[in-house]
């Protein structure tokens, strides 16, 4: 017997560029570039002020982990039809600097120098960039539950989801099942549509839930 769980209908080609949403604000398909990108990235070198400084992680952008600065001033993305990583005022938008190398999962692992057109003389340069990434922590601990809620308490373990952009935690059950298995006893992650993240045991019941639409990591939150 067969059980249709989720379903999309799009003409797209690979599951983990449909678009967002696409089987429910629940539901995200990632691709393996996706799991374990760093939460955010840190941009320095010998660059425009403007390009410098941090960049948070958002939704996901064909395929592989975005960023943005806090003020969406400036994002960071890779694009097929951009012909690799970009910097630029606009998500999916060129027109500032590339980078050629379309191998790297993350930007943090980019190899080389980032390329700019120079206004003056309407050619690329070489422009050296530093990208440190900052990863999320492996495993978050809650502690200090009620009585009722003791059994929340222990390691929850990072997985290769992402939810919002954002990293997903879970907690094995006690019978010591994989933590990235969907049997896990319970999950944290980030609930883009209320603007929280959450505790679920299971799938479906809340069980603590903390507003924290500016943090890219449970430990920001609680």
């Amino acid at each position: 017997q067969t059980w249709t769980i989720a379903a999309c209908i799009d003409d797209g080609l690979r599951p983990d560029r449909l678009p967002i949403g696409c089987f429910g604000k629940d539901l995200e398909v990632t691709g393996a570039c996706c799991g374990h990108a760093p939460a955010s990235v840190e941009i320095g070198g010998a660059t425009a002020s403007a390009v410098r400084g941090e960049y948070r992680r958002r939704e996901n952008f064909e395929g592989r982990p975005a960023y943005a600065k806090a003020d969406a001033s400036q994002f960071l993305f890779y694009s097929d039809s951009l012909g690799g990583w970009q910097i630029s005022t606009g998500l999916g938008q060129g027109g500032g600097m590339s980078h050629p190398d379309v191998r790297a999962c993350s930007p943090d692992r980019l190899e080389g120098a980032w390329q700019s057109v120079d206004p003056r003389l309407g050619q690329m340069q070489p422009v050296e960039l530093a990208i440190l990434g900052h990863p999320s922590p492996p495993w978050v601990m809650l502690s200090g539950w009620p009585s009722h809620l003791e059994d929340f308490t222990g390691e929850f373990r990072l997985t290769d989801m992402t939810c919002g952009g954002r990293p997903v935690y879970m907690l094995p059950s006690s019978d010591g099942s994989d933590s990235t298995n969907a049997s896990a006893f319970a999950s944290i992650f980030y609930e883009a549509a209320a603007g929280e993240w959450r505790v679920v045991a299971g799938r479906q019941q809340v069980v603590a839930a903390g507003l924290g639409p500016e943090a890219h990591r449970p430990d920001d939150v609680w």
